[in-house]
């Protein structure tokens, strides 16, 4: 409290203030980038080559593993393709640039329980 003032209630109500103006603020976190980076994003950016290469390391949150990953949006465009094609993209997105089959489902307005059977199907068939 001696950094607020050098008399209590002074302190007391400078303390207050700082609170109230802490709280108001934007908060770090916000700006953190894939659970790891915080800066600009230029800076972010230089970053993501230092990754790569641990794609595969499980102990490795995958939020950071796959940062380098393309966007949804960019991975399946807004081309119309063959269901066949879709279906390899949908693979491709979780195993190889680790997106969740949630989160591929949300995006293509499926049910994840289809980009699953859809992801094992695929699977099966490469295993023939």
């Amino acid at each position: 409290m001696g950094q607020f003032g050098s008399r209590r209630r002074e302190a007391e109500r400078r303390y207050r203030e700082f609170v109230e103006a802490g709280r108001r603020e934007k908060r770090i976190w916000e700006k953190v980038q894939h659970q790891s980076i915080l800066g600009e994003e230029d800076f972010a950016e230089a970053l993501k080559g230092y990754v790569k290469g641990y794609e595969e390391i499980q102990e490795i949150p995958r939020k950071q593993r796959f940062m380098n990953r393309m966007s949804l949006e960019n991975f399946f465009g807004d081309a119309k393709v063959s269901k066949k094609e879709r279906n390899e993209k949908i693979r491709s997105a979780n195993q190889e640039h680790g997106y969740t089959q949630k989160e591929i489902a949300d995006y293509l307005g499926m049910h994840y329980s289809t980009v699953s059977r859809l992801i094992n199907l695929k699977n099966k068939k490469r295993a023939k």
